[in-house]
């Protein structure tokens, strides 16, 4: 009897680690060609599942000041033991980053569901309200947007310091500030730059970039449910 069963990689040196699940994530995906839709309002129309994609850096490398720089050192021995792992949240540099997400958009907001990351449902408003005076920290922060032309610019505070920044483990504080950019340049793709800038953690701010390609129709975000009898923990290798 032959038994055949496949192995997802989706963690670096684990059991079934081929490389192929990142190399899927980096590559480039059949997507629908022509021009990008329009609302009735005029604007970019965003709606609809996006395939995952890796961020790519823009420009110069980030620049964690010393202690973040330590942190960061400290964390990457410890590799596994994220805070995804104890069912937190990744934030924003894990959105859309393994499976594919949903953008709902409205004359008034834009929301984006990603719950393979365990990310809150973000709301992004674009009904003229400003940033709240003192807003409580929170894992995606407050976001407002608005639009320059047929880019989307999202300006996001408010954010805690309770996850880690790109594969790096880099730390966040309340001070970081984040500017993203979302395009539509034709209909199959959607393009995302985000700004950086914590001044409490880096020397200067830096960017990433993403290009997602549009789901095949009917595709669905499915549910995801971190719970908490996580079993795998102890297993986990520490330096």
């Amino acid at each position: 009897m032959q038994v055949n069963i496949p192995l997802n990689d989706e963690q670096l040196n684990t059991l079934g680690d081929g490389g192929s699940f990142f190399v899927y994530l980096s590559s480039d995906h059949p997507a629908p060609r022509g021009r990008a839709p329009r609302t009735r309002e005029g604007r970019p129309d965003l709606n609809g599942v996006w395939l995952p994609a890796l961020l790519q850096p823009v420009g110069d490398k980030p620049e964690p000041l010393p202690w973040a720089n330590e942190l960061a050192k400290k964390r990457s021995d410890g590799f596994g033991k994220d805070p995804q792992t104890y069912c937190l949240p990744g934030g924003l540099t894990y959105s859309g980053m393994f499976f594919e997400y949903r953008l709902v958009q409205t004359a008034m907001m834009l929301i984006i569901i990603e719950p393979d990351s365990g990310n809150p449902t973000r709301q992004i408003y674009f009904d003229g309200r400003s940033h709240p005076k003192d807003p409580n920290p929170s894992f995606m922060g407050h976001s407002v947007g608005r639009w320059e032309g047929d880019t989307l610019v999202v300006d996001t505070v408010g954010f805690n310091d309770r996850t880690w920044l790109t594969n790096d483990n880099f730390p966040q504080t309340e001070k970081m500030h984040v500017v993203e950019r979302f395009r539509r340049p034709d209909l199959g793709h959607l393009e995302m730059e985000i700004t950086f800038d914590d001044s409490g953690a880096f020397r200067k701010p830096w960017k990433l970039k993403r290009v997602s390609s549009l789901a095949p129709e009917y595709t669905e975000v499915l549910e995801y449910v971190c719970t908490e009898n996580n079993r795998d923990i102890d297993h986990l290798v520490v330096k």
